[in-house]
């Protein structure tokens, strides 16, 4: 798929590192050299819960907000960004009886929504604080985008934290979270690696992702409940939108085992090209 997806409202997740080395991974089809990462369906969701901010609050008004993010891989990539060919890899069933097997990745981050305005609250901040992630292979695929489950179940492959970052300033609307328009930096680790599926263990990792909401774009329907990560239905205060991410993750060489990712994240306007599925 080749497509260029814009929003009212995008979730920026960015990284860089150095070198990469050559991994493995194994799937059920077989083992794959030179594994780079996950591109992650444009069809996933996500769920932002705690944003109540308008641009009608008081200056100095601050805030958490909780950002969910649930996604099945519709491509295993080589380091050089390409394609395997991974003709069993199922792209969202939701039924659990289909041959094959899916990848899913279930995320979580809390940001700080500031009111920086002389008078009310027409300009924000979102500063990134702290988040986690999980990698999961399943050979019983069963993610379905519809009501938010069969994400993370299955083998763990990776886990990983994101460590807080830079803040960036935009106008906030009279909605939430508005027309924010953000961009900031914040940093990540990964924490652990199944070395029986991905050799060898991955010191950082870059997700580059989109949240959109108002406009429709690509095929994305808006979940008609959300039971993953806890939840029981959309809480009340919280909203759903659109997203789409790449995962890459870089092999570490021997006298770099501690580096971590740097990552670029913001509510605002951002848009990418996906890989050709």
């Amino acid at each position: 798929m080749n497509a260029l997806k814009r929003g009212l409202i995008g979730l920026g997740l960015s990284a860089t590192l150095g070198a990469a080395g050559a991994a493995t991974i194994t799937t059920p089809e077989g083992v794959y050299n030179n594994f780079g990462g996950f591109d992650w369906t444009s069809a996933a969701s996500v769920l932002i819960s705690g944003y109540t901010i308008t641009n009608a609050s008081p200056t100095g008004s601050s805030q958490v907000i909780d950002v969910y993010y649930n996604a099945f891989a519709v491509n295993i990539q080589d380091a050089t960004g390409g394609n395997f060919i991974t003709n069993d890899l199922v792209k969202g069933t939701g039924n659990g009886t289909a041959n094959g097997y899916e990848v899913t990745i279930v995320a979580h981050l809390k940001e700080m929504v500031s009111c920086v305005s002389v008078t009310g609250c027409s300009l924000v901040t979102i500063t990134p604080m702290v988040g986690e992630w999980s990698v999961f292979l399943d050979e019983t695929p069963d993610a379905k985008l519809s009501n938010q489950t069969g994400f993370g179940d299955g083998i763990s492959l990776l886990t990983g934290t994101f460590n807080g970052g830079q803040a960036a300033a935009g106008v906030q609307g009279a909605t939430n979270p508005g027309n924010v328009v953000l961009g900031t930096q914040f940093g990540g680790e990964v924490l652990t690696t199944n070395l029986s599926y991905i050799n060898p263990a991955l010191s950082g990792t870059s997700v580059v992702s989109t949240l959109q909401f108002g406009n429709k774009v690509t095929a994305w329907a808006a979940p008609s409940t959300w039971l993953g990560n806890g939840f029981n239905g959309v809480p009340q205060g919280a909203f759903v939108g659109q997203a789409d991410a790449n995962q890459n993750f870089h092999v570490p060489e021997p006298a770099s085992l501690a580096l971590t990712g740097i990552a670029l994240a913001g509510v605002g306007f951002f848009a990418r090209r996906r890989k050709q599925a």
